[in-house]
């Protein structure tokens, strides 16, 4: 086997848990407490892996990303027995849901460089390394898939407490898995580890990612942009427990039709790689498609046609955005990953992230606030999800930036 095959099914193991986890906790949350302010502050918490995110970039281009890995796998079967033996003990399910979610974040932030920084370490040529991030993106979304399946499912036990202890279960195998990856050796050993700590050196460092015209260009964009869907996302599941309660697998089958679409999509990519660096142009071509579904479904909410009308819209909806969303996150990715060192992958990768992620945890707590989100309001929260990438298509900067 591949190693980038190997090093993708042990990631797939252990994000099948984590996100399993995180899914069905919302959905327990909105449907069995009707707190969104408790969603508002778990989604808040992922602040910690955006901000943590450069720092774990470091620690990926320090030391070895195999190990990292499976350091970082073990602490969350840890963490996640830990919350199991206390919910029995204690009952306390909120405080422990903000004590094992501050830590799950804290972990993400070292655990996902490593893994974006390790892809291109197996790679000889671009072509490659599409091929490459084709086959981590695929693992991430059936991984999306069968944690969306297991949420689902988990939705129709008698008891929460039975729900957590089989993904501790899930996290136990993945966590066997992983420990059985062998470390590989790409880069030569950095002989004074603790240099690249310093404030000086990381400050240069961080500047010069500014500088990369992709990033200084699209950034203003990409704010708006994360804004106004992670506001979406975060009001979803109380949205569709209040407009689509008779169909109670909404919120799962929504991460689930993200799999599919971004799955299907994948095969396509990975067979047809040479076209990647042709359709990056057409970037803000895919961010329209990307958000239109959306629009679409509320659409269809505002008019409130048939059940089937809503469930049909609602699926068109997020298979859009799981087919444009695996294209854009693709190309931006592989583009910057192409002029980096491999020195510079970890901090690079983790830095972009922190910038594009950080607008996650801060909706999530604009959201809180909202009691009871109605269509017009989330038609109102997409609607930049059209308006930007029109503007996009008509910013000369962009299409340089994407032409470089």
């Amino acid at each position: 086997m591949k190693p980038i095959k190997q090093v993708a099914l042990n990631d797939l193991a252990s994000s099948i848990a984590t996100q399993a986890f995180s899914i069905y906790t919302f959905w327990y949350i909105a449907s069995h407490l009707h707190n969104q302010g408790l969603i508002s502050l778990l989604g808040g918490l992922e602040l910690l892996t955006v901000l943590l995110a450069p720092v774990g970039g470091v620690v990926a281009d320090t030391w070895s990303r195999v190990k990292i890995m499976q350091i970082i796998t073990v602490m969350r079967t840890g963490l996640l027995c830990a919350f199991v033996i206390l919910l029995v003990v204690t009952r306390q399910l909120n405080y422990l849901l903000i004590a094992t979610g501050t830590g799950l974040s804290i972990l993400a932030a070292f655990y996902g460089p490593a893994v974006e920084a390790i892809i291109p370490d197996y790679a000889t040529s671009e072509d490659e390394l599409v091929q490459n991030n084709t086959i981590v993106n695929v693992a991430n979304q059936i991984a999306t898939i069968a944690a969306s399946v297991v949420a689902g499912l988990f939705t129709f036990l008698p008891s929460n407490l039975i729900a957590y202890s089989l993904l501790l279960l899930l996290l136990a195998m993945a966590t066997i898995s992983i420990l059985r990856l062998q470390a590989h050796s790409h880069r030569q050993p950095v002989t004074n580890p603790w240099k690249n700590f310093q404030l000086a050196k990381l400050v240069s460092e961080f500047r010069t990612i500014g500088k990369i015209p992709v990033i200084k260009v699209l950034l203003p964009y990409a704010i708006i942009l994360n804004l106004s869907f992670w506001s979406f996302w975060f009001l979803t599941p109380l949205y569709l427990t209040t407009y689509l309660h008779r169909f109670r697998i909404a919120f799962s089958l929504q991460e689930l039709l993200i799999g599919v679409a971004a799955i299907s999509c994948g095969i396509v990519v990975g067979k047809y790689t040479g076209w990647l660096s042709k359709l990056i142009i057409y970037y803000p071509v895919f961010l329209l498609f990307q958000g239109s579904g959306f629009v679409i479904f509320l659409l269809v909410m505002q008019v409130r046609l048939t059940l089937v009308m809503q469930i049909v819209s609602f699926c068109v909806a997020w298979l859009l955005y799981g087919v444009f969303n695996f294209l854009t996150g693709l190309m931006f990715v592989t583009a910057v990953q192409r002029k980096l060192q491999p020195d510079q992958m970890g901090k690079t990768l983790g830095t972009i992230f922190s910038i594009f992620g950080i607008l996650a945890p801060l909706a999530s707590l604009i959201t809180g606030v909202i009691k009871q989100p109605t269509t017009p309001l989330m038609l109102l929260l997409v609607c930049p999800m059209l308006l930007v990438p029109l503007l996009m298509l008509f910013d000369p900067r962009v299409n340089r930036a994407l032409r470089a």
